[in-house]
């Protein structure tokens, strides 16, 4: 099985060194005709790929004769950035800002949704996936968001934002420039900033018990807190997870993340130069960039085929218009060690405490490989919802994790063969196929 499984990833290696893809025919406003994967692999090999000047170098290239127009909002316009708080003020919601301090000393920021409706206001917490930020969840506009949804539904709705994140970077003993600061992985997302966040919420609200919707990472972080800090899961009713990174397959559906897990250690060493020890920080100009290069007018087409290929190719089921504002929201900023603590987890195929050498393991965990998180234990009742187009995950890798949690009350393969890793959130059809089903679940059990 072993040797089965590299030669696969040789051959992989193989056809993205050889083959070349077309990405998109040549235009008058993008004179570029084919992008080849020896391209891409070299970028990432060679750090090229995380330099943010040479996106705005090919943006100012290539949007330099392109009219971008407008489009027709006050709130989506091209080189402007809204954060939460501002995209909920501009939907006609009330914000409310809270600074949330966790156990090891991060400063969280989390914000509310006010809708000034009379209800019971249960309280609800969504926490967003890797080197995203919490206003992903407003991008689709209010009757697509599901925070919206609820939030007019009678839910009281809790926006969080992780530590590393462009909204959550104070501590109150480091530096956020300090190698102290940036180091933790997603581990430190389960053990501290989930439970320092169903804490505040609870307290705020007077409430006994919140649900909790996590997306990616954020539904892997979940399970991570039901396996080291389980007193927490008294306080969840339901514990809703979207695209749920956890055991993810060791090969994966995409090209792109295959290349990154082969040859990770070659990869490292320039991200590291590059970037130090936090990773595609959200930046003005990179937003810009990816706005500008991203748009209709210019590039939109290699850029989701590029990205299509990290998280599944479904760009029918986007709204073009918004595709560059839903691309500048991923860079939202993070640790290089969360990164690394994933790519460990795509290596070994389990989801596992963060790995150092056999010396330090030894030190740390008693052993020279790093523990498992046990989730058999978790109790709380758990959807998990998925696609079956995911470049990240794999139905069966998800389906056999499912097996060893105790009351899985919803297990939804979304009936769209094309669904991927991010259409639970910006996807065209997410309201009617996912989100109606999820209003319905969560009024079960509120």
């Amino acid at each position: 099985m072993i040797e089965k499984h590299i030669l696969f990833k040789l051959k992989i290696i193989i056809i993205l060194l050889t083959e070349k893809n077309s990405f998109c025919n040549a235009t008058e406003t993008f004179p570029m005709t084919t992008i080849d994967m020896k391209t891409v692999v070299n970028s990432l090999v060679s750090g090229d790929a995380f330099n943010v000047n040479n996106l705005l170098n090919l943006s100012e290239k290539y949007s330099k004769d392109a009219e971008i127009n407008d489009i027709d909002s006050d709130i989506y316009v091209y080189g402007k950035y809204l954060n939460t708080s501002e995209l909920i003020v501009k939907r006609g919601y009330t914000a409310e800002e809270y600074k949330v301090t966790t156990e090891d000393g991060y400063i969280l920021l989390l914000t509310r949704i006010i809708t000034g409706k009379s209800g019971p206001h249960r309280p609800v917490l969504f926490l967003h996936g890797l080197l995203s930020a919490s206003d992903q969840w407003l991008l689709p506009g209010c009757n697509e968001s599901l925070a919206f949804i609820l939030a007019d539904n009678g839910y009281d709705v809790w926006l969080g934002d992780q530590r590393g994140n462009v909204n959550s970077q104070a501590h109150n003993k480091y530096d956020v420039d300090s190698k102290k600061f940036w180091d933790f992985s997603f581990h430190e997302f389960g053990v501290y900033d989930l439970p320092a966040f169903i804490e505040k919420i609870l307290a705020i609200t007077e409430a006994s018990q919140l649900s909790y919707i996590g997306h990616s990472l954020g539904a892997c972080e979940f399970l991570i807190m039901g396996s080291e800090r389980p007193e927490y899961l008294e306080k969840v009713k339901v514990s809703i997870l979207l695209a749920p990174f956890f055991n993810p397959p060791r090969i994966s559906q995409s090209l792109i993340l295959n290349t990154i897990n082969l040859f990770s250690p070659i990869i490292m060493n320039p991200l590291v130069r590059a970037t130090k020890y936090s990773i595609f920080p959200r930046t003005k100009a990179l937003q810009t960039a990816i706005q500008r290069f991203c748009s209709p007018e210019v590039a939109i087409d290699i850029c989701l085929t590029i990205v299509g290929d990290v998280v599944g190719d479904n760009r029918k089921n986007l709204d073009r218009k918004l595709v560059p504002f839903y691309l500048s929201s991923v860079p939202a900023g993070g640790s290089l060690k969360t990164t690394e603590h994933m790519v460990q987890s795509f290596k070994s195929g389990k989801t596992r405490h963060f790995s150092y050498n056999l010396v330090e393991n030894l030190r740390r965990y008693g052993q020279i490989t790093p523990p498992n998180y046990n989730i058999k234990n978790i109790k709380t009742p758990i959807a998990l919802v998925y696609g079956n187009n995911d470049g990240f995950l794999k139905t069966k890798s998800i389906q056999r994790y499912a097996k060893e949690l105790k009351n899985v009350v919803m297990n939804y393969w979304v009936e769209d063969p094309f669904f991927n890793h991010f259409d639970g959130i910006f996807g065209k059809n997410a309201a009617e196929l996912v989100h109606k089903k999820l209003l319905k679940l969560l009024n079960n059990y509120n």
